[in-house]
């Protein structure tokens, strides 16, 4: 019992050990991040003097307040931020981005904390207005028209088959009660005196 005793303060010691590890490097001033970035409203706004605003420089500055560190903005493009990552003249990029697997191949990332939908826009004098009338105007092309007569026809003749077919099969459709003197419709009794 004592050895097992030993043991697990020995493992539970040496589970402490990094809690209690010091940085050999620390300085009284904080470590400094250059944080490369891309104007780009409501993501990045630049403020002029007030210096930079927005969504990414809001979540940024929690991060780095949680880190203890300070931050040296470098605004350019997009490529340009993405390039100082890659190259090391910057710690890190935030900016509103796509993740794609070309980037993957050379860059880490966090996971996406902003999705946004797919929207396309076009000139609507160009577009005709796109109103009801001029959608179904849209609609009624010659292939429509072909596609959904096909369908009604298909269904039709899909219909007449089953039909042909259950027609004498079954005796507890709706013919088979009728020529049994049955009167439920639709699995329901009625009761006596109504039809």
């Amino acid at each position: 019992m004592s050895k097992l005793l030993g043991i697990g303060v020995v493992i539970l010691s040496l589970l402490c050990m990094p809690c209690l590890a010091q940085d050999t490097d620390s300085t009284d001033s904080p470590r400094l991040f250059r944080v490369a970035t891309t104007l780009t409203p409501p993501f990045v706004v630049d403020d002029g003097e007030a210096g930079l605003s927005g969504i990414d420089v809001e979540l940024w500055n929690r991060v780095a307040d949680q880190l203890g560190v300070q931050t040296d903005w470098q605004v350019g493009s997009l490529q340009e931020a993405l390039d100082s990552v890659k190259s090391g003249q910057a710690d890190v990029a935030i900016a509103a981005l796509t993740i794609s697997r070309e980037r993957e191949a050379t860059l880490d990332f966090t996971h996406a904390y902003y999705n946004s939908g797919l929207g396309i826009a076009v000139n609507s004098e160009q577009a005709g207005g796109m109103g009801l009338i001029s959608f179904i105007k849209g609609m009624l092309t010659l292939a429509f028209v072909q596609a959904i007569g096909a369908l009604a026809l298909v269904l039709l003749i899909s219909g007449l088959l089953m039909w042909l077919v259950e027609r004498k099969a079954n005796a507890e459709g709706i013919d088979g009660l009728e020529r049994r003197g049955g009167r439920e419709r639709h699995g329901s009794p009625l009761p006596d005196g109504h039809s």
